[in-house]
């Protein structure tokens, strides 16, 4: 039998949304500034760029079924306490 943990607190769910944020590096301005500084070329951004991009949404959905999981996980525990 494997533990799981009742609930994963929202703050830790909040925390883990705010670091996938961070992956957003279109948004961030920091392409812009590699090519810029000549540090990547046009077909190394477009490269970044979509691998970043795929990342970024994979990580989404990822704390995106972390809250599925444990939400399903703690009505579960809400349920089995009833009976």
């Amino acid at each position: 039998i494997v533990s799981v943990p009742s609930a994963i607190p929202s703050a830790k769910i909040s925390k883990l949304n705010e670091r996938v944020e961070k992956l957003d590096i279109i948004g961030s301005g920091k392409i812009d500034d590699l090519i810029r500084q000549n540090k990547i070329n046009a077909k190394m951004a477009s490269s970044l760029i979509s691998d970043s991009l795929r990342t970024y949404h994979i990580c989404k959905k990822l704390v995106f079924i972390t809250n599925i999981i444990f939400l399903k996980e703690n009505e579960f525990n809400i349920l089995e306490k009833e009976d």
